[in-house]
């Protein structure tokens, strides 16, 4: 919201200017914003990976619990597999 701001007076203070000027920042401000885009869509990525790693954990613990209930179940012994 603050880099919006910044823009927003940067922007309106071009217009006062020459035409040139004007296009000049218009493509700066594009330029900026496709910069901001493509961080955006690496965080995306990143946090989607970690989303991904969290289920095949989750899926791992859930294979070894049944695992220690069985093994429980067969021995009678108890093992505990602690998260």
């Amino acid at each position: 919201m603050e880099q919006y701001a910044t823009w927003r007076v940067e922007f309106m203070a071009a217009i006062q200017g020459s035409p040139v000027a004007l296009e000049g920042k218009i493509e700066m401000m594009a330029l900026e914003v496709n910069l901001l885009c493509v961080n955006l869509r690496r965080v995306t990525d990143k946090v989607q990976g970690d989303i991904e790693d969290i289920e095949s954990l989750e899926q791992r613990l859930a294979t070894l619990q049944r695992d220690e209930a069985g093994f429980a179940a067969t021995t009678g012994e108890v093992v505990r597999i602690q998260p």
